[in-house]
């Protein structure tokens, strides 16, 4: 198969069009089957979007930002633009999902790195463009992701914000331009506010920038901008505080609630889970990841010539 440049590969076809494509196409099938009322899942969103909650809003900042415009729609119309917001956001995680698939490196054993070229590694085959696809289907088409794309929830909402910063990070092994990792800190912190798993999946994002970045990741200027930068996004913790102080006078305990709270449940999973299904979470997700990171040797494993042919 003839491969093509590395500048060609990385803004070819299939890893800049084709995610958009595919990705317009999924979001066809969630509009045709989205959910045009209320449900146990939006049920909660659709309240607090139209104010009618009985107890204080001090959950998932971001989210109450962002959805914030839609108490100036008629209350009837409120379920189903929660739902299309929904769909917006599986639209873009899909693209995101794509372009990532694009930027994985493809010099993990010899034998890839005697087909591919260039530091970034990206495959340059002609059949480039089918992990992309299989990829956006596999995540599109799956029971649960496509039931949080036809129905408001806050978890589509942080899963967009974390495929973005994993992004940044695939963005920046490519070009090395710093400001991808600037971006992907700010948007991780402020998803972080919403979503207890970003502070589960913190360690892991800091070490995947360390491997990434290297040993320049300690430079004292870099790590300032580092730590503004998540400084930045950890600021809408304050946004819904800062309501409760205008309507009650209350600041600190809305903040210790929706703080304490996050805490909990990464306390909880710590503490009270099964170290089975620690186990199994940790080889289903981290493993991979750590595995696919990793360019193997042609002789790991052994030095004789049957230990070498096992090995690849």
């Amino acid at each position: 198969m003839t491969t093509r440049t590395e500048a060609g590969a990385g803004k070819s076809f299939a890893s800049t069009l084709l995610p958009w494509i595919v990705a317009g196409l999924l979001a066809v099938v969630y509009l045709l089957s989205l959910n045009h009322w209320l449900s146990f899942k939006n049920l909660q969103a659709v309240a607090r979007a139209t104010g009618q909650t009985w107890t204080p809003d001090v959950y998932a900042p971001l989210f109450s930002l962002i959805t914030s415009p839609f108490r100036w729609l008629p209350e009837s119309a409120v379920p189903v633009a929660m739902n299309l917001f929904s769909v917006v956001c599986a639209f873009f995680t899909v693209v995101l999902l794509a372009r990532c698939v694009a930027l994985l490196p493809h010099d993990r054993t010899a034998k890839q790195r005697e087909r591919q070229h260039g530091s970034a590694a990206l495959l340059s085959v002609s059949l480039a463009w089918l992990p992309l696809v299989l990829a956006v289907l596999i995540c599109g088409l799956q029971l649960t992701f496509w039931e949080n794309a036809t129905t408001s929830s806050v978890g589509m909402f942080d899963l967009v914000l974390f495929a973005y910063s994993v992004r940044c990070l695939m963005e920046y092994r490519v070009s090395k331009a710093e400001s991808w990792l600037l971006r992907a800190a700010v948007v991780f912190a402020a998803a972080a506010t919403d979503a207890w798993v970003m502070i589960l999946l913190f360690p892991a994002f800091l070490a995947a920038m360390i491997w990434i970045k290297g040993l320049s990741f300690f430079h004292l200027r870099f790590l300032a901008r580092l730590f503004l930068c998540l400084l930045a996004g950890l600021l809408f913790y304050l946004y819904l505080p800062l309501l409760h102080l205008k309507s009650s006078g209350a600041f600190w305990l809305p903040l210790k609630e929706n703080i304490s709270a996050q805490f909990f449940q990464v306390e909880y999973i710590f503490r009270y889970t099964p170290h089975y299904v620690q186990l199994v979470l940790i080889l289903t997700s981290l493993l991979p990841i750590l595995v696919i990171g990793i360019r193997w040797t042609a002789t790991f494993g052994d030095t004789s010539q049957i230990g070498r042919s096992l090995a690849t």
